[in-house]
Formats: C-alpha cells, structure tokens, sequence
C-alpha cells in the first residue's frame, strides 16, 4: 500500500443513499470514494488503494465476503482494515464476516461514531 493512501476511505453499499451518508460522516476526517456495488468496489480498491474499506456485506454478486476474500487473496492489499456493515446481527454472521478476513463487523444502522473511532484506530 502506497503512503499516500493512508487516510483514503472507501464506503461500499448498494443502497447508494447508505453510502453516500457514511461517506459525507467520513470526509471531515478522511479522503473518502463510495461506489453502490462489489465489482466497482475492486475497480476502486485496485486503483486507489485505500487504507480502510467499509463493505456492506448483502449485496448482489459479488456481495461483500467475496469481495472480503478476493481483497485478502492480493499480497500487495496486506494490511487493508476491511470493516463489514450489514443488517445481520446474529453472532454466526459476524463470525462469519471475520472469517472471511474483515477486521470489524457493524450492524445497520451504523453508529457513525463508532464507525469513526474504528477507522481512526485502523490508522493508527
């Protein structure tokens, strides 16, 4: 991961209104991108490199644990803090998202502040 990437943001969902909400949370603190899906969510994470992707998890192929894993799968991505968002709140969900490589798991709706503290405590 470059050094300039170190306070990019990426907020993924394909409820564009739940994005675009997180995304305005974040850009007082961070350089921030969000996109409405998981395949533009790889265009973006492979050509900006971002330093933290939140990642909503239910969306259509590929939903977020595929693009959890695939993100894990490129040696040049170690060290991206993946954080799922999702409706799911059961504890087998979130030991499942953490199983695919996310770092942190959040339940809809998002508590910004606790969204913040995580990405604040992703950068060190």
């Amino acid at each position: 991961m470059n050094q300039d990437s170190r306070r990019r943001v990426l907020i993924v969902d394909d409820y564009v209104s739940g994005a675009e909400a997180l995304a305005e949370a974040c850009s007082e603190h961070y350089d921030v991108r969000f996109v409405g899906g998981g395949s533009a969510a790889m265009e973006v994470t492979l050509a900006w490199e971002p330093s933290v992707v939140v990642l909503d998890i239910d969306m259509p192929a590929p939903n977020g644990l595929d693009v959890a894993r695939m993100i894990r799968d490129m040696s040049h991505l170690d060290g991206m803090v993946l954080i799922a968002v999702t409706g799911r709140g059961a504890a087998f969900d979130r030991d499942e998202a953490l199983a695919h490589g996310f770092d942190s798991y959040l339940t809809k709706p998002v508590d910004v502040n606790r969204l913040l503290a995580l990405i604040a405590d992703a950068l060190g």
